[in-house]
């Protein structure tokens, strides 16, 4: 019932988070840590592969959501009043939701551009 109150959502001085949550967002920030090494890996390891742009974005959007969620913990373990709210919890998973869109778009659009390659190449292998 709380979760659905304006009160909960928009109260500037909302108290700490519940041990539940905190370890819940401490895993979240973990996994987000773990997937920017990887992305970074993978970027480096595939330097021509159609899923270069794939890597890099998603490695983007690791450390930039790692950032945030380590500014929102830190500001949530201070109980700063303002910038502790619960409010930014929903623009940060709508931001999350808004990226992702974006990238499985751009996943969406590799067997074009592997057509577009294919064909480029059969193009090329009939030029001196």
């Amino acid at each position: 019932m709380n979760l659905l109150s304006l009160h909960f959502w928009f109260n500037l001085r909302p108290g700490s988070l519940t041990p539940f949550f905190a370890q819940s967002l401490n895993v979240f920030l973990f996994i987000l840590l773990v997937a920017t090494f990887v992305f970074k890996f993978l970027e480096k390891k595939n330097k021509k592969s159609l899923y270069l742009f794939l890597y890099i974005n998603l490695f983007y959007f690791s450390i930039s959501n790692l950032v945030i969620g380590g500014l929102i913990k830190f500001f949530n373990y201070e109980l700063v009043p303002f910038f502790s709210s619960r409010f930014w919890f929903l623009l940060w998973a709508l931001e999350i939701i808004i990226w992702l869109v974006f990238i499985i778009k751009s996943f969406k659009k590799i067997p074009e551009k592997r057509k577009k390659q294919e064909k480029e190449q059969e193009f090329k292998k009939y030029i001196p």
